[in-house]
């Protein structure tokens, strides 16, 4: 480890600082896979504490031409290569086939109940995208989550977005994250076996123990702290709501289980 002043640094919507002491000196650059509503920003902003700003993709600068949000994966594809030698993080809600970028690096992921994940998604988008309960609620009721596409998990950990083809890397990393889902089970069975490939695979409920997998790959990170918490109180689910989201996502939850399973088969120090 590298030792150095404090430095602070935060996320806009949850007012989150996060002291950086202390730099990671592990030769292997990190990629972390940042499923949504997970705990990631939490994770996402420990991480980024833990290595120097300009080492960082999408940086501050990326971010924030971005109106706060991650860029396109296509502006990405495009700093990473021009910068390869010197980025030590590239994270985001991107696919994980774009860790392909990046030399044999770190990659992490977050995986969350699936219904608590997509509620915390619904709240989210109330909170910060206009959304209404209400509308959402009717939705629901004809078999939609507005503004969240089904099986989230499962498609960001299955497939390839398809690092060959620059020219239209946004639109097949849009279609392979939002678009039809294809062959269920062909998804499922590819995001199955990619959780072998995850060098660390955390559960929300458990974020606090990805720092020990971290410690021992030599990452060092400071306490992971809540930040970006869905709190709209005004959507108000049922237990018919809750079932209706369980049926629209029964991929994630069979996703959910094995990764459980796995979590639950190594010890605490292993786990990942």
């Amino acid at each position: 480890m590298l030792g150095e002043s404090a430095t602070y640094y935060s996320d806009s919507r949850s007012s989150i600082k996060v002291n950086r002491r202390q730099l990671n000196t592990v030769d292997r650059p990190i990629f972390f896979c940042h499923l949504p509503k997970t705990g990631g920003t939490s994770l996402r902003l420990a991480l980024e504490a833990s290595v120097r700003p300009h080492e960082i993709i999408p940086d501050a600068y990326m971010m924030a031409r971005s109106g706060g949000h991650y860029p396109d994966i296509a502006l990405v594809m495009e700093n990473v290569v021009r910068q390869r030698s010197s980025v030590r993080l590239l994270r985001g809600h991107y696919h994980l086939s774009v860790r392909k970028l990046l030399t044999n690096p770190i990659t992490i992921a977050v995986l969350r109940e699936p219904v608590s994940r997509v509620i915390s998604n619904l709240k989210h988008n109330i909170q910060y995208n206009g959304h209404t309960a209400e509308a959402i609620l009717e939705d629901l009721s004809k078999g939609i989550t507005r503004g969240v596409a089904t099986n989230a998990m499962t498609r960001y950990l299955s497939g390839d977005v398809g690092l060959m083809h620059p020219s239209n890397i946004n639109q097949l990393h849009h279609h392979l994250l939002y678009g039809p889902i294809g062959n269920e089970q062909a998804r499922l069975k590819s995001a199955i076996a990619a959780l072998e490939t995850i060098d660390v695979l955390g559960l929300a409920e458990n974020l606090d123990e990805i720092s020990l997998k971290l410690a021992k790959l030599g990452l060092s990170i400071p306490p992971t702290r809540r930040a970006n918490v869905s709190k709209s109180g005004l959507l108000k689910l049922n237990d018919n709501h809750k079932e209706r989201i369980r049926e629209m996502n029964l991929l994630d939850v069979a996703l959910y289980e094995e990764a459980k399973k796995r979590y639950a088969n190594t010890s605490i120090l292993d786990r990942g």
